[in-house]
């Protein structure tokens, strides 16, 4: 298969990327630059001309495969509701390139969408697949974590736009969408958080963090 793969030289991407290769299919990578095209073939990808964050520019390579996984995030680089949004609207273009040809298309989304703060103790919440997605602010964001109103802000206003694309990914018609919520990544020892933007230093902020208890299931708990 012919599989365009959206962030393919960042963490995760890279790796779906390298294992899909591995499999001998076609994986296409977009590049901005002849040394960045340069840096995909050496890895075994085709570059294509793209940039995630100038969703126009997604529409060709998306309409010549016949897959796409999407693990691109502005959202989580820039850690801002505007990047998620950003992200949303590349998805829409890459959507609306496969048209009504029953593709698959995978979005990499994440569990900080259920993301609760609890001072950091472990929450006995449980949120399925089908559970409505944001949270509100009275679930996430409960008095007694006494987060601060703009952090709340920030939070809520990232998860909106990130929560609409999932929809539109799985109610998508034309095409066979699948959304994956990762839980943490982790490379020698380092776990990923969800950097929101916030008024407050690195050190400071909270942050959410998971982990998986004895029942197996992941629990979300923020710390200061």
């Amino acid at each position: 298969m012919k599989i365009l793969v959206t962030g393919a030289t960042g963490f995760i991407g890279a790796a779906v990327a390298r294992q899909l290769s591995q499999q001998h299919h076609e994986v296409l990578a977009l590049s901005r630059s002849d040394a960045a095209a340069a840096k995909l073939r050496v890895a075994g990808l085709t570059p294509v001309a793209g940039d995630f964050a100038v969703p126009a520019s997604l529409a060709a390579p998306a309409a010549q495969v016949d897959a796409i996984v999407s693990t691109a995030s502005i959202g989580q680089v820039e850690g801002t509701p505007d990047g998620f949004a950003k992200d949303r609207d590349a998805v829409a273009v890459m959507t609306k390139a496969l048209g009504d040809s029953g593709k698959p298309l995978i979005f990499t989304s994440g569990s900080a969408i259920f993301g609760v703060f609890t001072k950091g103790e472990a929450s006995p919440a449980v949120f399925d697949e089908d559970h409505p997605a944001p949270l509100p602010a009275s679930v996430f964001a409960p008095p007694e974590a006494e987060i601060p109103p703009p952090f709340i802000d920030a939070f809520g206003g990232a998860m909106a736009p990130r929560a609409e694309t999932e929809r539109d990914v799985l109610k998508a018609a034309g095409v066979r969408g699948i959304v994956i919520r990762p839980v943490s990544s982790t490379a020698r020892a380092r776990a990923t958080t969800c950097p929101i933007s916030s008024p407050w230093p690195r050190s400071t902020a909270p942050r959410l963090t998971w982990e998986r208890g004895a029942s197996g299931r992941a629990t979300s708990t923020s710390t200061t």
